[in-house]
């Protein structure tokens, strides 16, 4: 089980953001190299997922197919089908390899997510996202820290054909990550940030930017 604490920040600069990241008290040191996250993410007809979040249920999922690379066009041999669940502030996420796809037809996926879960009823693509990602650990090892940056997205629902990237949000995403055993330290990490914790979903923004 693992806590997650969201941070969407408007008024500083990427630079400025990381500046303060490396000041840290916890030694915050990169992980591993940025890399480029693409999603597609799936909900019901009537959006049940999407609600879920807007009106602030305790438990929340997310359906989508995660891909890593500079071009979305570029999808690789294989991709993770991803299943995320919420309750309040800790999460956990399932994931399923599966063969990549062509992103001139979508189909496959709605297939694919009916064998994996077919519980959930129909799931149709919704919403095609973009970011930067960059990754951090700090020095004991128990938090996490990622930041994302030019956040892009593509409404699926009214245009199922993707050419790039149209609407753009140009806030930060500074998300801390821990597990539940360590809820007790958190307060030694976010008292050092000087941002103000709020509720963030990509998912929800994007789909509010498309509709």
């Amino acid at each position: 089980m693992r806590y997650e604490r969201k941070f969407r920040i408007e008024t500083e600069a990427l630079t400025a953001v990381g500046e303060i990241i490396r000041q840290h008290p916890a030694a915050f040191r990169p992980l591993h190299q940025t890399r480029q996250i693409h999603n597609i993410y799936f909900d019901t007809p009537d959006l049940a997922t999407f609600q879920q979040n807007v009106n602030g249920q305790n438990e929340r999922r997310k359906f989508r197919v995660r891909w890593y690379a500079t071009d979305p066009h570029l999808v690789p041999a294989q991709v993770r089908f991803e299943i995320k669940r919420k309750h309040n502030e800790w999460g956990e996420k399932v994931v399923h390899d599966r063969p990549g796809f062509e992103l001139t037809d979508l189909r496959p996926l709605t297939r694919a997510w009916q064998e994996l879960y077919p519980e959930a009823g129909p799931l149709l693509p919704t919403l095609l996202n973009s970011y930067q990602r960059a990754y951090f650990r700090s020095h004991c090892g128990r938090f996490r820290l990622t930041v994302d940056w030019d956040l892009r997205y593509h409404g699926l629902r009214g245009h199922p054909r993707f050419d790039r990237y149209h609407l753009q949000d140009p806030a930060v995403i500074l998300e801390v990550k821990y597990d539940s055993e360590e809820d007790g330290g958190i307060d030694f990490v976010t008292q050092h940030l000087p941002f103000r914790q709020t509720k963030h979903s990509k998912y929800v923004q994007g789909v509010q930017m498309t509709i």
